[in-house]
């Protein structure tokens, strides 16, 4: 488990950096209380030299996310009907920017990110040796819990999007990330409702903003099923794809 150490302790000398972590959730009673719990516990570490808020965004739960949540000290930024994983980021985003946050975590409700890496996750954004760090579940090995087609098909976008950003990139889909007070002002305010993570990151990378991945640990989510399945899947592969193209063209 990776927790913070002297190294933290050597980051600036004036108020606390304020960081803000980001947990997306959509009914996720069954996982919310357990990760928020285990963030809870990080976070405890953390405050000895920081400012941090656990933030969850609910997107319209009909569950009990949002009241669990409430219960364990966390707060809660609530749509009124359900808008997506990307309308919850830029919803986090924007709060972040206008609470100060000088660091935002971004991480899902479903378990597969385990809050003992955010230490690891935010170290290189501490020591301003990356504006974004993507959590990557392929640099330390291959995720073999994870479907054999999934795998190809990350590792196909992250090449194509190695090639735009020139960075190589393992993990483009990745949702655990870290990011600076510059990269959230960059995407902010453009960050797209759906299927959002190739094109953001390629977006980062063509405004100049140094991108850096960890390794770390992932689970299979502890509760519901990918937004990507079915029908979606295919609409999934031709919007990236679009997305991808028009960053060709515009490049």
């Amino acid at each position: 488990m990776s927790r913070p150490g002297p190294a933290f302790k050597k980051i600036g000398s004036g108020r606390p950096r304020s960081i803000k972590i980001g947990i997306l959730a959509y009914n996720e009673e069954k996982t919310i209380g357990t990760v928020l719990r285990r963030a809870l516990s990080i976070s405890t570490e953390l405050k000895k030299d920081f400012e941090v808020e656990l933030v969850v965004v609910d997107d319209a739960s009909v569950d009990a996310t949002g009241d669990i949540a409430r219960a364990l000290g966390a707060t809660v930024l609530s749509h009124e009907k359900n808008r997506g994983y990307g309308a919850s980021v830029r919803t986090f985003l924007t709060y972040a920017l206008r609470s100060g946050a000088d660091i935002v975590v971004l991480m899902d409700a479903d378990g597969q990110h385990p809050p003992e890496e955010i230490p690891r996750l935010i170290e290189p954004v501490l020591h301003g040796e990356a504006d974004v760090v993507i959590g990557s579940r392929f640099l330390n090995g291959r995720a073999k819990w994870m479907p054999a087609l999934k795998r190809i098909g990350i590792m196909f976008y992250s090449l194509l999007t190695s090639i735009l950003v020139r960075k190589r990139i393992t993990d483009v889909t990745s949702g655990f990330r870290a990011m600076n007070r510059r990269a959230v002002e960059v995407v902010a305010p453009v960050y797209p409702d759906d299927y959002p993570a190739v094109k953001v990151t390629i977006c980062m990378g063509m405004r100049g903003l140094r991108i850096m991945e960890v390794p770390v640990r992932m689970s299979p989510r502890g509760s519901g099923s990918s937004y990507i399945r079915g029908s979606v899947l295919l609409s999934y592969h031709l919007r990236v794809i679009k997305h991808i193209i028009m960053a060709l063209v515009n490049r």
